[in-house]
């Protein structure tokens, strides 16, 4: 990979979007250097651009409101978490998610990959608005593409600003991002059981609910609680076990005694919790992102949970979770997919198989439905337990984690449990973006690039560190 002065010398064979970027820049008499390259669909390459350019390319999110009435390009750091509630009362403008390839074509002559601000020169109607966080501009250069991946600019940021913007006919708006996230060990988390058909067969679980009546034939089982904060030492009901916080975004503890631990490839939503007078009237989602709600093959165990909580590190969320306005067929996470793959001896295999979230069982409002009446009315008995009076004693906690179900197996995932140095993962993403091959390939060389994928990469760790065995 080399770095030019200016323009190509020969132009022939590049699409004409990337050739207007650089008349337009020329006409205005802007410097900039550039590097040809094939399309960075992982961290590891985006970082091989960076150290040739010399500056970090910013990440660039092209995003919209529900309504799809207002667009927004947003300039941030890489290195940089978004979250989008933070964003909205910034700009005033709730529900924000992004927008789709579609959007992006009409709107800035870009495809996926590619999103930058040299777009804005096809944005005539200046329908966009470019909002630019404040640490981008402290920067003496910023880093872009020229309206594809498969090249990159590295130009003066104060000659963007003052001559670039002005002859496209944008202004922007500086905001302050910082992207922190909320403490966990506040939040109660559970599980959903059999929300897709075929799991609990496969996971040899069937039997377990043999006795479970349910509205409809394929209707999730129960609800079963993995972490409940602990509010005070006169717990009446919660077993103790449940107060350890389990999840860990870098790696499982495998069980002490146990020989049979699977990946449980899920999606996990967080919801904020409303309640009146002792009773959860609502969950109004906040972020989703992948989860591995890992479970020992265990045979005998009277209670869900006692196959899910061994101690610390024995489940995982990700780090990187995707921030939701609404939780239904219009919101972003209809168009996710769930992958997961185990990695043994740096081989890569497909552990669940690839799902899309719209196809659980039970999903969107018919879900929340569901869960709010489990949640309100859920007794004990057989396998379930009686998750109202857990979350009573927790004093009703503002947040509730739900991995909402497990994918059914592969052939080899069915076959095959985790054993020490393997890597478990599971990711979330967005499928008009997106091939199950690129996701595996992304997986194979453990670099993600996490601005629309929620990833969780866990390593599973030895029998000797583990806190606390059934």
């Amino acid at each position: 990979m080399e770095l030019f002065n200016g323009r190509p010398g020969d132009v022939s064979g590049r699409l004409p979007r990337e050739v207007r970027t650089y008349d337009f820049l020329d006409g205005l008499g802007i410097e900039y250097k550039r590097t040809d390259h094939e399309p960075a669909n992982n961290m590891e390459a985006c970082n091989e651009i960076d150290a040739v350019l010399g500056v970090l390319i910013c990440k660039n999110l092209f995003l919209c409101n529900r309504q799809k009435t207002n667009f927004y390009l947003l300039m941030m750091p890489g290195d940089k978490k978004f979250k989008t509630k933070e964003l909205s009362s910034q700009i005033g403008a709730a529900r924000l998610s992004f927008a789709g390839p579609e959007d992006m074509l009409k709107y800035l002559d870009i495809e996926p990959g590619a999103v930058s601000i040299m777009g804005l020169m096809n944005d005539k109607e200046h329908k966009v608005n470019l909002l630019i966080d404040e640490d981008v501009l402290k920067g003496e250069y910023l880093g872009c593409h020229p309206c594809v991946c498969t090249s990159s600019l590295k130009m003066k940021t104060r000659e963007v600003i003052e001559k670039y913007l002005p002859a496209t006919g944008h202004s922007y708006k500086t905001v302050h991002l910082v992207g922190e996230e909320p403490d966990p060990k506040n939040t109660a988390c559970f599980g959903v059981a059999g929300n897709f058909t075929g799991h609990l067969e496969q996971a040899g679980e069937a039997k377990d609910f043999e006795k479970v009546v349910t509205a409809e034939e394929n209707a999730p089982k129960a609800i079963f609680p993995t972490y409940i904060p602990r509010a005070h030492d006169a717990d009446i009901e919660c077993p103790a076990f449940l107060h350890t916080f389990p999840f860990d975004s870098k790696r499982i503890i495998y069980p002490a005694g146990q020989d049979k631990l699977q990946i449980e490839p899920e999606c996990a939503i967080v919801f904020k919790a409303e309640w009146k007078d002792g009773v959860l009237t609502d969950l109004l989602p906040l972020c989703f992102g992948a989860s591995n709600d890992c479970s020992i093959r265990r045979e005998g165990a009277k209670k869900i949970s006692l196959k899910k909580n061994w101690g610390a590190c024995s489940k995982g969320f990700s780090s990187n979770p995707i921030e939701i306005g609404s939780f239904d067929e219009n919101s972003p996470i209809a168009d996710y997919r769930i992958a997961s793959f185990m990695v043994r001896n740096g081989e890569v295999y497909d552990y669940g198989t690839d799902s899309a979230v719209r196809d659980y069982s039970y999903v969107f409002g018919k879900l929340k439905g569901w869960m709010l009446d489990k949640f309100n009315h859920q007794e004990d008995q057989g396998p379930a337990e009686n998750v109202g009076q857990y979350l009573k004693e927790a004093e009703y906690p503002e947040k509730i984690l739900v991995s909402v179900g497990a994918t059914r197996y592969t052939e080899f995932g069915e076959r095959n449990f985790l054993q020490k140095g393997d890597r478990a993962v599971v990711v979330l993403y967005p499928e008009g973006r997106y091939t199950h091959e690129q996701i595996r390939e992304m997986t194979a060389l453990s670099k993600f690039r996490t601005d629309d994928i929620s990833v969780l990469d866990q390593v599973v760790e030895g029998l000797e560190l583990t806190e606390r065995s059934i």
